[in-house]
């Protein structure tokens, strides 16, 4: 292994380590592959970012869709990664595809000085390594296929390769790790490793099967040459249930949209096997646009196989059909399935405006004192992503937010009440409840938008017992508009941070977040005075978002 390679792996491996201080990682990355490592690592927390702004449909357009870097540097763990991957050097590109934008993006780091390589990563989880001159004529505004600019594909066979492709494995380190049963050591072998993995999984000693098994499950890289292995292993079960089958069904799933058509086949047969539907199903649904074909199968087993009414079957039929009438159909249907009925509630959950066949089903099991709470707290999650929030609803939710229950529906309702109008019934209702956390997550939204919550989010920051959870609520809402920082909000968090002894630094991201320039003289002034790290994170985030506008 040559020594760029080990330098390369040994910063790769680092990535679990606690985060430094970023006004240190310009001298601490000197070296190209700790660099690289950085911008590795800022890749990857715009990869988890994805999924969630995707899922919890952040910029509430009604779409499950993928968002751009502006949108996912609202996260604080992803603009801690990427100010890291910056002050070490790196240009950051982050967009959904234009024209897929629920399935497909890209995200690109380049060497800001032109030279050494660029890193991409696309929704296929696999990251390219290409030399950064290959970059040069590619124009920002080109069309993406499958989230990979269309101006690099016809670039990327002659300079580009997968991540750990350079570094073979040892065959004794491999033996090594395989008598100790050690999968870490297997994983970080890397790529190379998988050939002896795929064939330790059909020749090896029950222990060495259930090694190779976890190790290509946990690999960095979809294990793409195990398939036919695993694909053998999967469909060996002969309908049975084991630690075997079930090992084989998830490390297909790390495989992802690469796994291909025979991947697709076993687990839709494994699908059909109520031990194994689980496993199978969250397989299928990590194929992501790979696996649409199987939807109808997958209606077909929701609808009369051996597992339907399965919770995770039925999250591969939202997640594949979100925007098919047959499956918003079929998932209509089961609400009145007493024994599919919660399964179907949940995976409506996701599916967003495309759901409304189901609304007067969902609304009715929303408000239907006899049906079980978490039912009711799935429909009511339901019934405000698919539909705006008619005045009947409204009053419903503030009935049931007044109401003295202990099992969650309140908060719940709350939480509804963000996407209802800023009616002065609603923020005062919202006030009244600001000790439970979803009302005052709810009127934070409100007051992101809305003079009047401005105020009452204020008064709430005035009662003492109150003051920590608004700060919490000020320091991690990510949809505060830029420039829209209210006096009454921000004098009294400015005053937290400046006072003297225990300084509350919490507030100092909630400033961030509001984007209050007036508060960068004395942010920058307690950061030089800050002790802990967690404090000078908090301050070092907050300086950060309000030097580039809020």
């Amino acid at each position: 292994m040559s020594s760029r390679t080990s330098l390369a792996l040994a910063a790769l491996l680092c990535l679990g380590c606690p985060s430094k201080d970023p006004a240190h990682v310009a001298s601490e990355a000197s070296d190209p592959a700790e660099a690289e490592a950085l911008a590795f690592e800022a890749l990857r927390a715009l990869e988890k970012a994805q999924e969630r702004f995707r899922l919890a449909d952040l910029d509430g357009d009604g779409r499950l869709n993928h968002g751009d870097l502006a949108a996912l540097e609202r996260n604080d763990d992803v603009l801690w990664a990427t100010e890291r991957a910056r002050r070490a050097g790196y240009e950051l590109r982050c967009e959904p595809s234009r024209k897929a934008p629920e399935w497909a993006w890209f995200a690109l780091a380049t060497p800001r000085e032109g030279r050494g390589r660029a890193l991409l990563l696309t929704e296929d989880r696999v990251v390219l390594a290409l030399d950064a001159a290959l970059l040069k004529d590619l124009d920002p505004g080109a069309r993406t296929l499958r989230g990979v600019p269309v101006g690099a594909l016809d670039r990327l066979p002659e300079g580009a390769r997968v991540w750990g492709d350079d570094a073979p494995a040892d065959e004794r380190a491999f033996k090594a790790a395989m008598a100790r049963q050690d999968v870490e050591a297997l994983i970080r072998l890397g790529p190379p490793a998988v050939p002896l993995l795929a064939r330790a999984v059909e020749r090896g000693a029950p222990e060495e099967r259930a090694a190779a098994l976890e190790a290509l499950e946990g690999a960095q890289q979809p294990p793409l040459r195990a398939v036919p292995a695993l694909v053998r292993t999967l469909q060996a079960s002969a309908g049975g249930m084991d630690w075997l089958t079930v090992s084989a069904a998830r490390a297909l799933g790390a495989c992802g949209p690469l796994a291909g058509p025979e991947a697709l086949e076993a687990l839709l047969e494994a699908a059909a096997v109520p031990p194994l539907c689980t496993t199978a199903s969250l397989s299928i649904v990590a194929m992501g646009p790979a696996a649409r074909p199987a939807l109808p199968r997958l209606l077909a087993l929701a609808r009369e196989g051996p597992a339907r009414g399965s919770r995770f079957l039925l999250h591969a039929v939202s997640r594949l059909g979100f925007d098919d009438p047959a499956a918003i159909d079929l998932l209509r249907d089961l609400l009145d399935d007493d024994a599919a009925q919660a399964s179907a509630v949940a995976a409506l959950r996701t599916v967003g405006a495309a759901g409304e066949p189901a609304l007067p089903r969902l609304r009715a099991l929303a408000f239907d004192e006899g049906a079980p709470a978490h039912v009711r707290a799935d429909a009511l999650t339901a019934l405000g992503r698919i539909a705006p929030l008619g005045p009947e609803d409204v009053a419903a939710l503030l009935a049931l937010l007044a109401s003295p229950r202990d099992d969650g529906l309140p908060d719940q309702a709350a939480v509804i009440l963000a996407g209802a109008p800023p009616r002065r019934e609603v923020l005062e209702a919202l006030e009244r409840s600001a000790d439970i956390s979803g009302a005052l997550w709810a009127l934070t939204l409100h007051a992101a938008r809305d003079d009047g919550a401005r105020e009452r989010l204020a008064a709430c920051l005035g009662r003492g017992h109150l003051r920590d959870a608004v700060v919490w609520e000020l320091a991690t809402t990510d949809r505060w508009p830029a420039g829209r920082a209210p006096s009454t909000l921000v004098q009294p968090l400015l005053a937290l941070v400046t006072s003297g002894g225990d300084r509350d630094h919490a507030a100092a991201a909630a400033l961030g977040r509001l984007g209050a320039r007036e508060a960068l003289p004395a942010l920058r002034q307690a950061l030089e005075a800050a002790g802990g790290d967690g404090d000078r994170r908090l301050l070092e985030l907050a300086i950060v978002r309000l030097e580039r506008g809020g």
